[in-house]
């Protein structure tokens, strides 16, 4: 599910607060752990980038679950469905699967939520629902309330899909005043097979990188230059892009502005691509970072964005 870390904080050293407009979330502590152990101490960024030369590409093979699961879109070449307008499409994934974050979300309502700290469904909707699950106090995940296997489906695409970032981005007052990131991993780069979005605070190496990059204007505010505005942070290669506003820089759909500028552009697949979204500290607006393995970015990218977050 998510991934700990020697100098993740301790969770008794923060203090939740109440709901206000932005900040981050995480899931529940003990019921999925994740299977990369990174000790950045964040002393530099310098000190940072060893340690991730040092671990190596700390990249995994797709989980047990991915493998084994039929249901799975083909992987590379997963079909984009099309603009239809029409929610529901079918599921992406079997609601017959055992993957564990499914087993959580399956069954809940807003009244009764299981382990999990909420459960939303907008106008009485199920489909268009969602549920926040606390890892960590400093770490939570935004979870469909249905069958959705993660950034590779291609209903996500749709315009009448649900908004999870926008979901993820209005639930951040869980963690008001923290640095704060949304990200979501590629199919290799995750453990579970349920779509989650992290609401986790950002490693201080990759907020330093951020900000140098943002301060030397490598970081555009046009969306067709996102494409080629590739920064170091913590020694790998991201994308970068500083939209004015969110949602509405890139049309309510971030899933969709990623397949429109990166991914159909390069004839790319969803499923190897991360997405991460934080504050700019430096100026106005946000930071939209993606990766991913498969390209030749220079530094090398990423197949997870666990990476940058405190989690």
């Amino acid at each position: 599910m998510s991934d700990k870390r020697a100098n993740q904080p301790d969770p008794d050293d923060y203090e939740l607060r109440s709901p206000t407009t932005i900040d981050h979330r995480s899931t529940d502590r003990g019921v999925i752990r994740g299977r990369f152990a990174i000790a950045y101490r964040g002393v530099s960024t310098l000190l940072a980038c060893c340690a991730v030369v040092a671990g190596g590409v700390l990249a995994v093979g797709a989980s047990p679950q991915a493998a084994a699961n039929p249901m799975l879109p083909p992987q590379p070449g997963n079909p984009r469905g099309p603009a239809t307008a029409v929610w529901p499409l079918p599921a992406c994934g079997s609601p017959q699967d055992d993957d564990p974050l499914w087993k959580l979300v399956e069954d809940v309502t807003p009244q009764q939520p299981g382990t999990n700290v909420k459960v939303v469904f907008p106008s009485n909707d199920r489909t268009m629902g969602y549920a926040i699950h606390r890892e960590s106090s400093v770490n939570f995940l935004l979870m469909p309330a249905i069958r959705e296997l993660g950034i590779e489906c291609p209903n996500l695409l749709d315009p009448a899909a649900p908004q999870y970032f926008l979901d993820a981005f209005n639930e951040l007052g869980l963690l008001a005043g923290y640095d704060w990131a949304l990200g979501i991993n590629s199919v290799k780069g995750r453990t579970q097979n349920q779509l989650h979005i992290h609401l986790a605070t950002l490693q201080e190496a990759a907020r330093n990188d951020i900000d140098d990059a943002v301060t030397n204007g490598q970081v555009p505010t046009d969306q067709s230059s996102w494409a080629s505005a590739v920064i170091s942070v913590m020694c790998r290669g991201f994308r970068a892009w500083n939209p004015a506003s969110f949602p509405e820089s890139w049309g309510s759909n971030l899933f969709a502005a990623l397949d429109n500028e990166i991914v159909t552009p390069s004839n790319g697949d969803m499923g190897n691509e991360v997405l991460l979204v934080t504050a700019n500290h430096v100026g106005s607006g946000y930071i939209v970072l993606n990766s991913d393995e498969v390209s030749r970015l220079n530094p090398s990218g990423v197949d997870y964005v666990d990476l940058l977050l405190n989690i």
